[in-house]
């Protein structure tokens, strides 16, 4: 029998947004990785930073949030992890900012919407994206 999973993941309206697209530290300020969304665990109502790293995902309690700047969130906890560069995590921001592209064409190809350009090289702003401001 199949173990039922019932998880939703969370986007924001502008990326980088307060949690999404932004860079994760530990409590040491070693670079753990990017928040690609927030995660919803709709059995247990528990909340989760959804954190891409080099080669990895990471799910980490919304608890252990210690801090929260215009450019990191800084968790109190030390995460085993391979180290993320710079470059790691300008590549992971892209595969991010094109994932709320694709979403945003499925969006449109389902509902007839027609919605605004997109430029993986400026932040992505949702709400003006479909127009909804």
């Amino acid at each position: 029998m199949m173990k039922e999973v019932r998880v939703v993941k969370l986007l924001e309206f502008n990326i980088p947004g307060i949690l999404v697209g932004k860079e994760v530290i530990d409590k040491n300020s070693a670079r753990v990785g990017v928040c690609m969304g927030i995660l919803l665990d709709l059995k247990t109502k528990v909340f989760y930073l959804l954190v891409g790293g080099k080669d990895y995902m990471l799910k980490v309690p919304v608890d252990a949030i210690a801090d929260i700047n215009d450019k990191f969130i800084r968790i109190d906890i030390n995460v085993a992890y391979e180290g993320t560069s710079s470059k790691d995590v300008d590549r992971i921001i892209k595969l991010l900012q094109l994932e709320v592209s694709l979403l945003s064409r499925i969006f449109s190809l389902s509902t007839n919407k027609k919605f605004g350009k997109i430029s993986l090289s400026e932040p992505i702003d949702i709400a003006r994206l479909f127009n909804l401001i």
